[in-house]
């Protein structure tokens, strides 16, 4: 089991199918965690349905003390193990990363939902990369922080996902919509493209 941000995750089979089991606690002193879990992760997961370049999400367990939510195992680890190892993969390659991320976002967005944490930790690939082939997708994850867009385009003016990658009108205050996402795309696609991390301090 490893710890994450929001949760526990198990690697573990479910009807011989190798999955990842996220176990959010639920304290008694939040009982209102269990709707927002369910309005969030869960709700915006399920309508999204079976999409290439999304983790598939297959289901969830509700107990008194925790929520499991139940995904897909990918086996190529996340995009962040290819900073500082621009060498192992070529150009090709990390744009083929980039067009699968765009088309994950583009999907999301189609479905009226916010993704509000994209990053390098939250795409994993379906396999590791070999040599120069293009024989892997990366796949969207983690929708702990996402909400629906209303109408108008304007979501929430509450503080999520990973500051550093938020856009300025996350910091609070005015709505803000759909484009947040393609905000922290850019930064993700530039440190995946140079190999250094955003406003990191380590010098190259």
């Amino acid at each position: 089991a490893l710890e994450g941000s929001t949760g526990t995750l198990i690697f573990a089979k479910l009807g011989g199918v190798d999955v990842i089991v996220k176990e959010i606690s639920l304290p008694a002193t939040e009982p209102h965690k269990v709707n927002l879990i369910k309005c969030r992760e869960i709700y915006q997961m399920a309508k999204l349905g079976d999409q290439k370049n999304i983790i598939r999400f297959i289901g969830w367990i509700q107990k008194p003390d925790c929520i499991k939510i139940i995904i897909e195992r990918a086996y190529g680890g996340d995009l962040r193990k290819f900073y500082d190892t621009t060498d192992k993969i070529n150009l090709k390659q990390k744009v083929k990363m980039m067009l699968d991320v765009a088309t994950g976002i583009e999907v999301i967005h189609k479905f009226g939902v916010i993704h509000r944490d994209i990053k390098a930790g939250n795409v994993a690939l379906d396999k590791e990369v070999q040599g120069d082939s293009l024989d892997f997708t990366a796949k969207i994850l983690d929708f702990g922080v996402a909400r629906e867009a209303d109408m108008s385009g304007g979501a929430t003016t509450h503080v999520s996902g990973t500051i550093k990658y938020n856009a300025p009108e996350q910091g609070g205050g005015q709505a803000f919509t759909t484009a947040v996402d393609i905000w922290a795309f850019a930064f993700m696609a530039y440190e995946l493209l140079s190999g250094k991390e955003a406003y990191s301090d380590k010098k190259y």
